[in-house]
């Protein structure tokens, strides 16, 4: 079977059986002779010729034999042939389909009131079948056929056989289906590596460019048409699709793990990873007991240490001070030295002065201690936010994981239980 050009090549050995009035002879006349042997290419024999030949002559490979004559004029010509003929396949449930080829037998100039063609019977002979690696033989019934042309009123038979050949699935599965369904667990296996990792994308790419080869070896031994897509097609088609759609959403996944601290999450979107979609996948987060009221608490108490510390240390030096003071420049102190005050042995300060001059530090020492504190706070807000976005990736990208499996399942099913359907057909 060539698939490809859609053409069948058939061995087979073909027996035609006629009367011919010029062959009736008594037996007894000629010692008892009943039946003799003639060279088929010096008598009359039947023009019939194979209708859907594919061949590059119409002789169809018929090697020239003897025939057997009997003595009442019945010719039996045996023959050993080898056909081409034009076989019409559909592919739609390769491999698991079932092919019917028709080899069409007619006489090419007598019309049915001149020569009458019949079978001996309602199937050929499959005795001597051989069976091959790749197809099975499921019967060869044989049916004749009237035919009326535009042309004729005269009928014109016809003889075909039905060529009923099942394809052997076996290597396909091993070969093409069973690489695929792997794929398609490692496809499964890309949502499951984590995103620091930084080979998710990789790993997508490459599983779409090994399916599209797998898809592209399927073409390869199936005929250019477009009347139906094979059914291994479709199953590849759709793995294809669901990989390139996951590679889609691995980058939106990535994209949410390296967010960092640009935008908190929304709270649906936390009340939708941490209490709806993490509980149902077994995923607790340590984030899941965290709400925004519970970092205001954390900021307010923050505040309130930073305030408390004021109090305790700035204010009381503030407490009787209009804040109008002024130091003069020669009552500065000369010498500083990394913020160290280096007093001369006959340097005097004034009393105000001198209060005046402690307070200015200490404010700038609590202003640097509420800077300081702000920021923590802010880094510590900061880290809450990265952690908060790469934990809805993670959860994300698990829930992706269980819907793409079940996806795969459920095609996977669909394509053993379309095959399973038509072979039972």
């Amino acid at each position: 079977m060539d698939e490809v050009n859609q053409l069948l090549t058939t061995s087979v050995w073909m027996t035609q059986k006629w009367k011919d009035a010029s062959f009736v002879w008594n037996p007894e006349d000629y010692e008892g002779i009943t039946e003799t042997r003639i060279p088929s290419s010096m008598m009359w024999i039947p023009d019939i010729v194979l209708f859907n030949n594919a061949a590059d002559s119409f002789d169809g490979g018929v090697m020239k034999t003897n025939a057997i004559v009997q003595h009442d004029g019945t010719v039996t010509w045996m023959t050993p042939a080898i056909f081409k003929s034009a076989c019409k396949l559909d592919p739609l449930y390769f491999p698991f389909d079932i092919q019917n080829c028709t080899l069409r037998f007619g006489s090419w100039t007598y019309d049915g009131l001149q020569l009458n063609l019949t079978t001996a019977g309602t199937e050929a002979d499959t005795g001597a079948y051989a069976s091959g690696g790749e197809w099975e033989l499921l019967g060869m019934p044989a049916q004749g056929y009237i035919n009326y042309y535009p042309c004729c009123e005269e009928p014109f038979p016809d003889v075909r056989f039905y060529i009923v050949l099942q394809r052997m699935s076996l290597f396909y599965m091993f070969n093409l289906v069973t690489p695929c369904l792997i794929i398609s667990s490692l496809v499964l296996m890309g949502f499951y590596l984590p995103a620091d990792a930084g080979e998710k994308i990789t790993l997508c790419i490459t599983l779409l460019l090994a399916l599209t080869v797998f898809l592209l070896l399927v073409a390869e031994t199936m005929p250019p048409t477009s009347d139906v897509v094979p059914l291994i097609g479709q199953y590849f088609a759709s793995t294809i699709l669901l990989v390139g759609f996951s590679t889609t959403l691995t980058v939106v996944v990535l994209a949410i793990h390296h967010r960092g601290d640009a935008t908190k999450a929304p709270s649906w979107l936390r009340t939708l990873m941490f209490r709806v979609i993490g509980p149902m996948l077994c995923i607790r987060s340590p984030l899941l007991g965290r709400t925004e009221d519970d970092k205001k608490s954390r900021d307010m108490n923050g505040g309130n240490n930073v305030a408390h510390a004021q109090s305790g240390v700035v204010n009381p030096v503030y407490e009787g001070d209009d804040g109008d003071c002024k130091i003069e420049d020669g009552d500065l102190p000369p010498k500083v030295d990394n913020g160290a005050i280096i007093l001369e042995d006959n340097f005097n300060i004034p009393e105000k002065h001198a209060n005046t001059l402690i307070e200015r530090y200490i404010e700038q020492i609590a202003k640097n201690i509420e800077f300081v504190a702000d920021r923590e706070r802010e880094k510590g807000t900061s880290d809450d936010v990265a952690v908060e976005w790469k934990e809805i990736a993670k959860i994300f990208d698990r829930f992706l994981m269980l819907i793409f499996t079940l996806l795969t399942v459920f095609l996977t099913i669909i394509f053993f239980l379309l095959a399973g359907y038509h072979k039972s057909v």
